[in-house]
């Protein structure tokens, strides 16, 4: 099974997890596979939208992303990306609901809490 989730504060897009394997056909696996390619796309244009501060961390079966941006504008541009690799991973996740499953984390910040 790949576990992937992404971490919301308010209303944007800050982390993104994707861990395992799906199983559904070791070394020949189209889920993996899928699951793969929207993961680097995702990441492959973040760390290209300037002024985003990107960190990652791959190894075997696991990706972490971490953004950061000083400006709303150029955190609008990560959470379309963040948005449009989510409606793709989603699909997956309907087609193969054995093999994959998609989480949204919703943090609530401070500022938040106050209100």
């Amino acid at each position: 099974m790949i576990n992937i989730t992404f971490v919301c504060f308010g209303n944007n897009f800050y982390e993104f997890h994707s861990e395992g394997h799906a199983g559904l056909n070791p070394g020949n696996d189209i889920v993996c596979a899928g699951v793969s390619a929207l993961s680097y796309a995702l990441l492959g244009t973040l760390i290209n939208i300037q002024n985003l501060q990107v960190e990652k961390e791959i190894k075997d079966g696991n990706m972490n992303i971490f953004v950061k941006s000083d400006t709303k504008a150029v955190h609008a541009v990560a959470n379309t990306v963040f948005s449009t690799i989510l409606i793709g991973l989603k699909q997956l996740e309907l087609t193969y609901p054995d093999h994959v499953n998609v989480n949204i984390l919703s943090e609530v910040t401070a500022s938040e809490e106050s209100n």
